[in-house]
């Protein structure tokens, strides 16, 4: 069952940096790189796995990150946020 729920995604669920940040205008390159090595809000706890020296990001997990985040009320102090 696990796998239908992943299937029903048209993007893989875990991706490198690179295809992550291909279709989004935030973060950037460098800010999530910063969120990982800082493990700033607890990001790189929450989203990233790693996989030998390869760094996968979970994309679904992303998406509940920033919800999460949003809905604490701490979406201005997120670095790289415009409004």
């Amino acid at each position: 069952m696990a796998t239908q729920s992943i299937e029903a995604h048209s993007a893989p669920r875990f991706q490198v940096i690179k295809d992550f940040l291909k279709d989004r205008s935030w973060p950037t390159k460098s800010s999530i790189r910063w969120y990982i090595h800082f493990n700033k809000y607890g990001f790189a706890d929450r989203c990233v796995k790693r996989v030998g020296r390869r760094v996968l990001i979970d994309a679904i997990e992303f998406e509940l990150w920033v919800c999460d985040f949003e809905s604490a009320g701490q979406d201005g102090e997120m670095k790289g946020v415009r409004r």
